[in-house]
């Protein structure tokens, strides 16, 4: 069953995304190979991922790019999805 989610940005879907998998800001720097302020500010929407990051966003949080980019539907994650990264 899927939860429809309101999220009208990229930081915002990012932001569900993470804090539904019970990742930190820092955690996610640290996957990326960037910082948590760097991570903050595209969830605060003040900054957007390169694609190198982006990619890696992706493989995170197990959602394609267009979805987190808001131009496919979004129904937030899932508990597959949150398994699949506590498997990786």
């Amino acid at each position: 069953m899927s939860v429809w989610v309101f999220a009208d940005s990229l930081g915002s879907r990012l932001a569900i995304a993470r804090k539904y998998l019970r990742l930190s800001q820092g955690t996610v720097a640290a996957f990326l190979g960037t910082t948590r302020q760097t991570v903050a500010e595209w969830e605060l929407n003040r900054n957007t991922p390169r694609v190198d990051h982006l990619i890696g966003l992706v493989n995170l949080l197990r959602h394609t790019p267009d979805e987190l980019m808001g131009l496919e539907p979004w129904s937030g994650p899932t508990r597959a999805r949150k398994r699949d990264v506590e498997n990786a």
